[in-house]
């Protein structure tokens, strides 16, 4: 028993430092707030969200996100002033067969600002989620490599 004391919280460190970060694409809603302050430091942008509206979402882009559905998104993003878009769609392949055009890709006066792979814990279903932007003049570093690709 005494081992097993000592033993733990070591073990637990070990296990959190290693385990937690492979979890990733169960945080989505802190994933799109690190996007949304790259691309839009000053908050400036109406977020659109569609497909994916959870409380957490709400939490880390802000209570004046509105939640709607594609249609709305696409309205939003369309609308007077800069805007950001956020399509969520459930996926039944694997992320990295998806493919990675839509209508929205193709409007010119748009800007994909990333594709990625999460999975959405509450409904138990994996999600790919595409951030837009309008009206958004800065240049936006680019993603990490790590979140390239999911």
């Amino acid at each position: 028993l005494l081992i097993g004391i000592i033993a733990a919280p070591p073990f637990a460190i070990a296990l959190t430092a290693d385990y937690v970060p492979r979890l990733q694409p169960l945080w989505i809603s802190q994933h799109l707030a690190r996007i949304v302050r790259r691309i839009d430091p000053q908050r400036q942008a109406v977020i659109s969200i569609s497909g994916y509206h959870e409380p957490s979402v709400v939490f880390a882009l802000g209570t004046a996100s509105r939640l709607t559905d594609r249609a709305g998104v696409e309205r939003g993003l369309h609308g007077p002033g800069p805007a950001i878009g956020i399509i969520a769609e459930q996926i039944e392949t694997l992320p990295e067969q998806l493919p990675r055009t839509g209508p929205l890709d193709e409007d010119p006066s748009l800007r994909l600002v990333e594709v990625f792979s999460g999975f959405n814990y509450s409904k138990g279903k994996p999600l790919r989620i595409s951030v837009y932007s309008h009206g958004l003049d800065a240049s936006p570093e680019p993603p990490p490599a790590a979140a390239r690709g999911r």
